[in-house]
């Protein structure tokens, strides 16, 4: 169930407090409106009534989705401990991110029905042509859509405020996911799937 807390702050411009609502977890069937926030990125955002000063305040955070049976944590500390899996969360995928992009685009995936490993997997096999097309050694890939069996990603560059598009075949992505069934990952617990997770997997992959 969606569970909503008060926290008092402290505006670090004018040093004015002020109260605001912080949503530990969420179910998003119950409380549709928080999926949006996280879809457009805004779930983390503050603006201080006093003297309209933003920013960014991420708190952990679970996301739930009953329908389609997936839990996304929200912890934004690197040496957070292993996260306990909650009642009931059995036959549900359990992933932990760190960041609102990185949450967003799990949910992302899920909603359209893909396999996350999978899908970092492709993403380790586009990257390397990508990177030769935009002369960048660091690229980062998030997933945005499936359309006619073409997934569609947007890469962010180095110093590239707004990302560019690209698409892969469908193709690529079945194959990726034929590599993972040909392994058992212990998902009772809330697991990162990240291009780290795959690039690990896909070294096993190979030595196979």
């Amino acid at each position: 169930m969606s569970t909503c807390i008060s926290k008092e702050i402290v505006c670090a411009h004018c040093g004015a407090k002020q109260k605001i609502q912080a949503w530990p977890s969420a179910t998003v069937l119950q409380n549709p409106e928080l999926r949006e926030q996280v879809l457009r990125e805004t779930l983390f955002n503050w603006r201080c009534t006093k003297c309209g000063y933003q920013a960014l305040i991420v708190y952990p955070f679970l996301y739930h989705d009953t329908e389609r049976r997936f839990m996304v944590a929200l912890n934004p500390d690197p040496d957070a401990k292993r996260l306990e899996s909650p009642p009931l969360a059995d036959g549900l995928a359990k992933r932990v991110v760190r960041l609102p992009a990185e949450l967003k685009e799990k949910v992302l995936i899920f909603e359209a029905g893909l396999d996350d490993m999978a899908l970092e997997l492709t993403k380790l096999l586009i990257m390397g042509p990508l990177r030769k097309k935009y002369s960048a050694d660091k690229l980062r890939l998030c997933f945005c859509d499936l359309l006619d069996d073409r997934l569609t990603f947007a890469v962010f560059q180095p110093g590239q405020q707004e990302p560019s598009y690209e698409s892969a075949s469908r193709k690529i992505y079945e194959q990726c996911l034929g590599i993972t069934r040909e392994f058992e990952f212990d998902t009772s617990g809330f697991i990162t799937v990240d291009l780290s997770f795959a690039a690990r997997l896909f070294d096993e992959y190979q030595k196979s």
